[in-house]
């Protein structure tokens, strides 16, 4: 791993009168404020500069302790780097920073230098908002509207285990956050826990968000409701579930239909329309569990016409 040499003790020796707080309304989320002066003493530059020397293991924890100690001289050291760090030491130092001072380290992390690869950023930023989500997750859902466009969070999300007390609040929060990649998963992973946890009040609050929302909500929760009251799913995705969610969202019930009864599965099937590829993939769901008696069920059809329409 490339670690920053110590040409950091050319900096300018006087602190950057950078604002740290609240993030100017005036500008677009994400966009990079000019000339924020982010600079340190030649001390403090030389202090880091040596103790970041070492094995992955002493600098992620060098980074912990200097975002608690003075994280404004880790930044400025940070910010001047070249070779940037490992992405590891700049995600140690964030995501440490973050639980202390959301606004200030999201504000922080907005403003790093351009030569920190968006790539790079897209992780640094999805790792603070999962850190800070298991510590509040309300400051976290503040800064979710700022950071959409830059957020990867996918799997981070889904040890998000937030009190059940909470539900009511955080259901009603992410109801009203800006759509975006954040908010996407973020519904993903809630709706999932809160389909386990209180499935009637999950489907409940899933069924009443907006179109684009429900869809992702809905994920979870039809696979819930697959498994409580396989009729009642789907009737609901026949004759109640829009277009949209029957086509998109038609296999997780159908992948459960095939799991419990495939035979049953394709009968359904042949009389309900409306999901895409339903009979193929009821055969490939079966087929996962029993592949012989799939080929022997193919086998077992006279019928040109219909064993082509289940095998396709």
């Amino acid at each position: 791993m490339k670690t920053a040499p110590l040409i950091f003790l050319c900096i300018l020796a006087s602190i950057g009168g950078w604002k740290l707080g609240t993030r100017r309304p005036d500008l677009p989320a994400g966009s990079h404020r000019s000339s924020p002066e982010l600079v340190s003493s030649a001390v403090a530059t030389s202090e880091i500069a040596e103790a970041i020397e070492g094995s992955s293991a002493e600098l992620e924890q060098t980074a912990r302790n200097w975002a608690y100690k003075n994280p404004r001289k880790f930044l400025a050291w940070l910010s001047a780097s070249d070779p940037i760090p490992d992405r590891s030491v700049t995600t140690a130092f964030f995501t440490s920073w973050v639980t202390e001072n959301p606004d200030a380290a999201f504000n922080a992390v907005l403003d790093l230098p351009p030569k920190f690869p968006q790539f790079y950023l897209n992780n640094v930023r999805a790792a603070m908002l999962y850190a800070l989500l298991n510590v509040d997750a309300m400051a976290a859902f503040a800064w979710v509207g700022q950071i959409q466009d830059y957020t990867i969070l996918q799997n981070q999300a889904a040890d998000w285990d937030w009190p059940e007390s909470e539900a009511s609040k955080l259901a009603e929060a992410l109801t009203n956050l800006p759509r975006g990649n954040a908010t996407d998963m973020l519904i993903l992973q809630f709706a999932r826990r809160f389909a386990e946890r209180d499935f009637e009040s999950a489907r409940k609050w899933a069924l009443g968000l907006s179109p684009a929302k429900r869809e992702w909500a809905l994920s979870p929760v039809l696979r819930e409701w697959a498994k409580r009251d396989l009729p009642a799913a789907l009737e609901y995705l026949q004759n109640t579930a829009p277009s949209s969610i029957r086509q998109g969202l038609g296999a997780v019930v159908l992948q459960a239909y095939a799991r419990r009864d495939p035979i049953a599965a394709l009968e359904w099937v042949d009389t309900h329309h409306g999901v895409p590829g339903a009979s193929r993939l009821v055969l490939d769901t079966w087929m996962l569990a029993d592949s012989n008696s799939v080929t022997d069920f193919v086998q077992s059809i006279d019928d040109p016409q219909r064993k082509g329409a289940v095998t396709h």
